[in-house]
């Protein structure tokens, strides 16, 4: 894998990115992971734009959020020293900030980062039409995708 590298010095570099596909792509990513927490059946302007239900996690959520809470179930699972993913705290050391056992969960969350923002874009870019879907019999109904993805953001991860 290859590291981050920076192309942004100068005001010219950014005149030059502000008018990039890549800004463009960028932007309409972010646009549309904020109206992915927007609920579209929430036509109430005084009600809250998301309310989470703990039954049915992926309610409302796009592909891409679906994958991000599947990532984020799966790191829940780190904290927890009953799993196999588990990293039990270390009770033995004194530390005056915080368990030295987050270091080893940060180590993990870094490793593993690039596969769930992969994850996350494919997601992303194969259900960008998501919420203007048409249902078919062959086609995926809205709550498998989200399944899908949150699957797989929680294998990435």
């Amino acid at each position: 894998s290859t590291s981050p590298k920076r192309y942004i010095y100068t005001q010219v570099d950014m005149e030059h990115f502000k008018h990039s596909s890549a800004h463009k792509e960028l932007l309409g990513f972010v646009s549309t992971m904020g109206k992915g927490l927007t609920s579209s059946n929430n036509t109430n302007s005084s009600s809250p734009p998301h309310s989470y239900n703990a039954h049915d996690p992926l309610n409302d959520l796009s592909p891409a959020l679906a994958s991000l809470h599947g990532s984020l179930s799966c790191m829940s699972t780190w904290i927890d020293p009953d799993t196999t993913e588990g990293l039990p705290p270390d009770k033995e050391v004194k530390a005056r900030f915080g368990n030295p056992v987050f270091r080893t969960w940060h180590q993990r969350l870094t490793e593993r980062s690039g596969a769930i923002i992969k994850c996350l874009m494919e997601c992303h870019g194969k259900y960008v039409n998501y919420n203007n879907m048409e249902s078919s019999e062959t086609a995926p109904t809205k709550d498998e995708i989200l399944k899908e993805c949150s699957q797989l953001g929680y294998q990435a991860a």
